[in-house]
């Protein structure tokens, strides 16, 4: 059930119509400016994912940025120590606020068992960082 929910809202998010909102987990990061894009709720997949495993990661984001120029920049995770980085394409061009769910890259899970923090942030064309996210994977 939670897999057909999500592969729905990856479907409705890959069309950039919808619209942001919801809440997130806020905290740490750069200072928040008015051309810094923000980010406000991330959504993990696969979640709960197998400890010892090599995992491929789709996130659906929920994000504004001011200056619609997220083209160019990046979605970054954070996971045993390793930054990982997905460039946003440019479909992101002219995007100021939106839902949208993307691939974000491989990592291989660490040995441990039960929650694992993840942060998440955005970075424009010009560089600006998000505000940072926490998300919790929990590993079986």
């Amino acid at each position: 059930m939670k897999k057909g929910i999500l592969m729905a809202v990856l479907v409705c998010a890959v069309i950039f119509g919808c619209s942001g909102g919801g809440g997130g987990e806020g905290g740490g990061g750069a200072a928040v400016t008015s051309s810094n894009p923000t980010l406000s709720a991330v959504i993990l997949a696969p979640n709960p994912a197998q400890h010892g495993d090599m995992q491929n990661f789709s996130a659906v984001l929920t994000f504004t940025d001011p200056e619609g120029d997220l083209d160019g920049g990046s979605v970054k995770f954070t996971y045993d120590g390793v930054t990982y980085s997905a460039v946003l394409g440019a479909g992101f061009a002219g995007i100021k606020n939106g839902i949208v769910g993307l691939g974000i890259g491989s990592a291989t899970l660490n040995g441990t068992i039960g929650p694992v923090t993840i942060p998440f942030w955005i970075t424009d064309r010009a560089g600006h960082s998000s505000n940072i996210l926490h998300v919790t994977l929990i590993q079986t």
